[in-house]
């Protein structure tokens, strides 16, 4: 429903693979107020423009591929972006932010998606969107119900301290 939804609001969506750094530079000095402006919203701590920098040098130098999907509107203005990892025949959703329009004009679940395809595309048959406690009440819950939409099926992943 939400991905027609932002088709008939006239969205448009973009996926980016890598790309040298001068490329990922200007990609990412678009997203900075979007990301503070959502996580903040849903109160979380935002990163920085060097954690997004450095950790898409990291993924890229590792030997993966970084996605970064971003959905606009009929004006061009940047409503959601959607990061995703990808190694071999694996992608993990890696984040993902958004204004209040593109909640509202469905950008978030168009913008996943596309991520998910553009991963397939890049050769991953896994599409990991994280892992959660299971139980979990509060903002997790919240993202857990958002990511059940997309189907799949769920794995217990031990989680321990050394």
């Amino acid at each position: 429903y939400d991905i027609r939804k932002a088709l008939t609001n006239e969205l448009t969506v973009e996926s980016f693979i890598d790309g040298v750094v001068e490329e990922r530079l200007a990609r990412y000095r678009a997203i900075p107020d979007i990301h503070v402006a959502s996580w903040t919203r849903t109160g979380l701590t935002p990163h920085s423009l060097d954690y997004f920098l450095d950790l898409s040098g990291a993924v890229i130098e590792a030997g993966g591929h970084e996605i970064l999907t971003v959905v606009r509107d009929a004006d061009g203005h940047l409503l959601s972006f959607v990061i995703v990892h990808t190694m071999g025949s694996s992608a993990i959703y890696s984040m993902n932010s958004s204004s209040t329009d593109g909640l509202k004009l469905g950008a978030n679940p168009l913008a996943l998606h596309f991520a998910q395809t553009s991963a397939c595309l890049a050769g991953a048959e896994w599409f990991e969107l994280g892992r959660f406690p299971v139980g979990e009440t509060g903002k997790s819950a919240t993202v857990t119900k958002y990511k059940s939409e997309f189907g799949g099926e769920l794995y217990p992943v031990p989680a321990f301290e050394i």
